[in-house]
């Protein structure tokens, strides 16, 4: 033991006493330093200027979508308000209701009686003949 212990003092790592298994041995390979290329640190204005104009016309997009989803949805309501006063008129079937209501399609009104009946708004008293709930 006390021979071992002298071969630890003798090399360097035994200082911190560092296991046999823990230790490095070095590489054969030299190591080579690559030297960076320094970064500029202004973007390129070109690519950058690309991305905003893509980022404006997107946003163009959506916002035009968005002012479409609320036209038709104002087009719904208006149409389901149509059909409300022309029920109120007494005009109680489909075929009196498109009489009444100006330019508009039969399936718009057909989904306007649809959405006020689901709505609780509107009830089917028979197979043709539409009343306002009370």
């Amino acid at each position: 033991m006390m021979e071992q212990r002298k071969n630890m003092t003798d090399n360097l790592d035994s200082l911190l006493e560092i296991p046999d298994f823990l230790k490095r041995k070095p590489s054969d390979k030299p190591i080579v330093y690559k030297e960076q290329k320094k970064k500029w640190w202004m973007p390129d204005l070109h690519a950058y200027k690309l991305e905003q104009e893509e980022r404006e016309k997107r946003r163009k997009e959506i916002e035009q979508e968005n002012n479409e989803r609320e036209e038709r949805k104002a087009r719904k309501r208006r149409i389901q308000n149509y059909v409300i006063d022309a029920l109120e008129k007494k005009h109680d079937t489909l075929g009196k209701m498109m009489k009444v209501i100006p330019n508009v399609q039969e399936n718009e009104v057909k989904n306007a009686i649809r959405n006020l009946i689901n709505n609780n708004r509107v009830v089917k008293i028979s197979r043709r003949v539409y009343g306002l709930k009370l």
